[in-house]
Formats: structure tokens, C-alpha cells, sequence
């Protein structure tokens, strides 16, 4: 359907073209037949004034001959230009009915086509419908809401560091460390539950809810020159611009988490 479509698509537009060609020819032979219309009204005018002259002598005789003669060959491709314009009119008129057969032809076969499309989707819409109502219904009696068995609370998920969850702390920290003058409070670090004896007994006095562990964890894709700067970052005297309500509690965080670096970057 699509090639033959393509096929009746250049049919149309190869008419359209020797339409415009036929019509650009027509004009240019309407042109010319005016011009030798012109010229035979010319030639029949100057004929007349050699005739109303009364001259006589041969040199009067051969410009009268000379006269019908180039009447008689106006006349001629008049003629002529006549033909080539009746042809070409003729050749406009059956170009113009080829394009309109092709253009209602496509028409029809396009509303065809979209009548056989609307066919189509309205027998499966049928069939569909049928083949639902076809289906059993289920004979199963919903039971009461007050004998249904209530919901248990979903609980909740289990603490995990994650990579960006670690990320957004190392974030939240450098925004901290910017105006320590202002700065209230320690970001608190990503924590997961902990299985080691130690960090358990102290969890009540560390300022972080990350223990020991935890910090490591945060800490161990760091590498020994990032490690140093962390060192740096996170050591406790760099807090002492804190104001006085937060500053021992801010740099106790911040002891926790540089113990941890230290310990670590001394390894590598």
C-alpha cells in the first residue's frame, strides 16, 4: 500500500510539473499569436494606403505585391499561432482533468483506507467486549472490614551509610565550616547499627550517633592525601571561633571524627 501510494504521489506531482511547463507555453503562444495579430492588422493598414493612393507606375505595383505578401505571411502565422495556442490549451485542459482524477482517486482510497482502519479497531473493541463478559465471575465473598485482620506496621528500614548518603554529609560539612562563626551545631554523620562491644558502651557520651565504626566506614574510600586534609579539616582547634554555647559540644564531634582520621591516615 505504501509503495503503491508513492508510486500515485509522483504520478501527481511529475502533472503538476508538465502542468506548469504547459501553462508557461501557452502563455509564450498567446503572446506570439497577439504579436502576428498585431502585425496582420499592420500589414492590412499599410496595404490600404497603397490602394487609396491612386498611384500608378511599377515601382507602385511591386510595393502593393510586397504588401499582400508579407499580409498573406502575417496572416499564415497567425494561423499557425492560432493552433499552437488551441493545442495548447487543449494539452492545459487535459493536464489539469489528469490531476484532478489523481487527486480524487487518492481521496478515495484514503477515506477507504480509514474506513477499513475504523472496521478494524471497532471488531476487536467487539471481540474484546465479548471475551470480558465471556469470563466467570469470581463467586468470592469479600469479607467485613471488621473481620478483616488489621494491618501490622511496617517497620521501618534498617540504617544503612550509603554512598550518598555519605556524600551529602561531606556537603553538609563544608557549608558548616565556612562561617564557624555562626555555626550551631555538628553535622551529624551517617550512622548504622554497630555490633562492637566498645562503640555500644559509649554511645550514651559520644556527641555523634556514628560510632567508631561508622566514621571508619565513611572515611574508607579516602585516599592517604585526602586523609590529610581531613586531618586538618576536622581537627578540634579549627572550631574554636564557635560561639561559646556550642563550641564543646561542636568540637567534641569534631574530635570524634578526627580521632578516627588520624588513626587512619597514620596506617597508610
Amino acid at each position: 500500500m505504501a509503495s503503491r501510494f508513492e508510486t500515485l504521489r509522483s504520478l501527481v506531482e511529475k502533472l503538476q510539473l508538465d502542468l506548469a511547463n504547459a501553462e508557461s507555453a501557452l502563455t509564450s503562444a498567446k503572446e506570439k499569436y497577439y504579436g502576428f495579430e498585431d502585425a496582420v492588422e499592420a500589414e492590412q493598414a499599410n496595404l490600404k494606403v497603397l490602394l487609396d493612393s491612386n498611384e500608378s507606375g511599377t515601382h507602385y505595383q511591386q510595393s502593393v505585391l510586397a504588401a499582400q505578401r508579407r499580409l498573406d505571411a502575417a496572416r499564415s502565422a497567425m494561423v499557425v499561432a492560432h493552433e499552437a495556442t488551441a493545442r495548447r490549451d487543449a494539452d492545459e485542459r487535459m493536464y489539469r482533468e489528469a490531476a484532478a482524477r489523481r487527486a480524487d482517486q487518492k481521496r478515495k482510497q484514503d477515506q477507504s483506507k480509514t474506513g477499513r482502519d475504523r472496521e478494524w479497531f471497532e471488531a476487536k473493541q467487539e471481540q474484546r467486549n465479548q471475551s470480558q463478559q465471556g469470563k466467570p465471575q469470581s463467586n468470592k465473598r469479600q469479607r467485613p472490614a471488621q473481620d478483616q485482620a488489621p494491618e501490622r506496621p511496617r517497620a521501618a528500614p534498617p540504617l544503612r551509610i550509603t554512598a550518598q548518603k555519605i556524600q551529602e554529609w561531606y556537603v553538609a560539612c563544608a557549608d558548616a565550616v565556612q562561617d564557624k562563626a555562626n555555626m550551631k551545631e555538628f553535622p551529624q554523620a551517617p550512622a548504622e547499627p554497630c555490633s562492637e562491644a566498645g562503640c555500644a558502651a559509649n554511645e550514651k557520651t559520644r556527641a555523634l550517633r556514628a560510632c567508631r565504626c561508622n566514621i571508619t566506614k565513611i572515611f574508607s574510600s579516602r585516599s592517604k592525601a585526602e586523609l590529610k586534609m581531613d586531618r586538618i579539616r576536622y581537627h578540634p582547634d579549627k572550631f574554636s571561633t564557635v560561639p561559646g554555647q556550642h563550641r564543646d559540644q561542636i568540637q567534641q564531634a569534631a574530635k570524634e571524627v578526627f580521632s578516627v582520621v588520624q588513626e587512619m591516615y597514620s596506617k597508610l
